[in-house]
């Protein structure tokens, strides 16, 4: 286990960095809309589960994931 808590998330900022690219490249690419809108939602939830198993494992407070998230 991690002795100490760091601002902002790393692991929270790049998971919103890289989903957040990877969506907006999905959403250039010739996709039917509802695919488009279907990966958007997956790519967020992904990033929203990585920001919660950052504060389920005890490593961040919420607000080290919010901090990551507003960052990126």
């Amino acid at each position: 286990m991690e002795s100490g808590y760091s601002f902002p998330s790393g692991h929270a900022m790049v998971a919103a960095s890289f989903y957040g690219f990877l969506a907006y490249m999905l959403k250039q690419a010739d996709l039917k809309k509802s695919q488009r809108y279907a990966f958007t939602v997956l790519n967020a939830l992904i990033v929203f589960l990585v920001g919660c198993s950052r504060i389920y494992l005890g490593v961040h407070y919420a607000t080290d994931v919010i901090g990551g998230f507003c960052v990126s």
